[in-house]
């Protein structure tokens, strides 16, 4: 072949590349991204070896337009450069699909129930959903892939004429990904052994709420031909919580619920209860492609919990006043952890004070959070204690939002004076959690300390940081 036709054969190559690639960008050519699009969407309705088939096909078609437009010419002669130019063509960039990934998900099924895997969402639940009860539900927007979501949730009763009797299992977690549930995950996964109860009811003046912090590892849920036990691919799903409860009237339930531990049992025992289920909004979570690094995953302690060494308790005060004079931080690494703002901080806005639960398997916590100023060595002023009450996972963290714009003075280790503007200046500012841990469940479920037992408060104090009153 001489060199003319060599030169001719090439640049009519070089020049149905480039129409091609002028098509695909104004919308002809090759559909590819609508082919892959289409890929996707119809992943539920075929089997894994269709679906690897037409990724191959797709990949096939794409690759194929790849070599045409970069066809390998064999050596010419040594001969004069070509006086024709062209840019070169840019580097590929790999950014891998959760199409193409080797993990396969449950096939959505309408004859199952709701909140099975591989049913479709707002398939019909088992129980009938309770009115006048709300779940709220936050979770971590995203996630490395393998990497465990935060998840908190909460039972309210939205009706003052409702009572409702949560078991302390917690919601049951649900992943749906094209509206079918792909992975299911219970908030405490060894929380089967524990039957204490909480009590959720709307009252104008001492609202009772039922919440759960904890953190779950979403893997494909047992479906046949489903990748079983393998994290979730990366992509967006929806997530969705669901809790199976017991509900009655509001008051015939308040004349039941004093101190103690009660189980449900003991509730249908004394009041007709009758067996509901309640659903949150759903929200979105993105699995990344990107995996964790196993090494930076939280572990899970292990051995029972112990309350021994947490904070200051004194028994002959178990409430102790906010002006109180304990602002000596608790050595880290214990089993409750309390962190508040770093550096500095302007007085008139919201610092979140937050505790972390260190131990193994979970606690129910009643926290107190506020701040305590000092100055020249003494405690001249405390925030107002807002309180929170949860059941907490290990390595868990809940926060809470303290004011900084109204301040109680302080004298001697007491309040003197509420609602007061503070002095201008710059104060120490110390977080403080009054924590009153009043059950505590090891890692297989066993109770240490029965949920509802009276305990003693402790005060927990974090490191300072300083504020400034303008």
């Amino acid at each position: 072949m001489s060199d003319e036709l060599r030169r001719a054969l090439d640049d009519l190559v070089q020049d149905v590349a480039a129409e091609q690639d002028s098509r695909a960008r104004s919308g002809g050519g090759l559909p590819v991204g609508a082919m892959t699009a289409r890929a996707r969407r119809n992943r539920i309705r075929h089997t894994a070896l269709v679906s690897a088939v037409t990724a191959c096909a797709v990949l096939g078609v794409a690759a194929g337009g790849v070599a045409v437009a970069s066809w390998d010419r064999p050596e010419s002669a040594p001969a004069a450069p070509p006086t024709r130019t062209s840019a070169p063509s840019p580097t590929p960039t790999s950014s891998p699909s959760p199409t193409t990934s080797s993990v396969v998900l449950p096939s959505g099924d309408p004859a199952l129930p709701f909140g099975t895997c591989g049913s479709l969402v707002g398939a019909p639940t088992a129980a009938p959903a309770g009115e006048g009860l709300a779940l709220e539900l936050a979770a971590t927007p995203s996630v490395l892939g393998g990497a465990p979501v935060d998840v908190r949730t909460t039972l309210a009763a939205t009706s003052g004429d409702v009572g409702a009797v949560a078991p302390q299992t917690g919601p049951t977690v649900l992943f749906s990904r094209d509206g079918v549930v792909v992975a299911t995950a219970l908030t405490y996964p060894a929380g089967t052994t524990v039957d204490a109860v909480a009590f959720v009811y709307d009252d104008p003046d001492h609202p009772s709420r039922s919440t759960f912090v904890s953190h779950v590892t979403p893997t494909v849920c047992d479906a046949p031909g489903a990748s079983v036990g393998e994290p979730l691919p990366a992509g967006d799903y929806a997530v969705i919580a669901v809790a199976g409860t017991w509900t009655t009237g509001r008051d015939a339930l308040r004349g039941v619920a004093g101190d103690g531990v009660w189980t449900a049992a003991d509730i249908a025992s004394s009041v007709p209860l009758e067996e509901r289920s309640v659903m949150s909004a759903a929200v979105p979570v993105r699995v990344e492609v990107q995996d964790a690094d196993p090494a930076t995953l939280p572990q899970a302690p292990t051995g029972p919990p112990s309350l021994d060494g947490v904070g200051v308790a004194d028994d002959l005060n178990p409430y102790p006043d906010s002006c109180d004079t304990v602002v000596t931080p608790d050595p880290a690494g214990g089993l409750l952890a309390v962190t508040g703002p770093r550096g500095t901080v302007t007085a008139g806005t919201e610092v979140e004070v937050a505790t972390t639960y260190g131990g193994s398997g979970r606690i129910s916590l009643g926290r107190g959070s506020l701040l305590r100023l000092v100055r020249d060595g003494a405690v001249v002023a405390a925030t107002a204690v807002g309180y929170d009450l949860e059941d907490v996972d290990f390595g868990s963290t809940v926060t809470t939002a303290v004011p900084t714009a109204s301040w109680g003075t302080c004298a001697g280790g007491t309040t003197t004076a509420y609602g007061v503007a503070l002095e201008p200046g710059t104060y120490t500012a110390y977080p403080v959690v009054l924590a009153s841990p009043y059950g505590l469940v090891g890692p297989d479920g066993t109770e240490i300390v029965p949920r509802g037992s009276e305990v003693t408060t402790r005060q927990l104090v974090g490191e300072p940081f300083t504020l400034v009153v303008p």
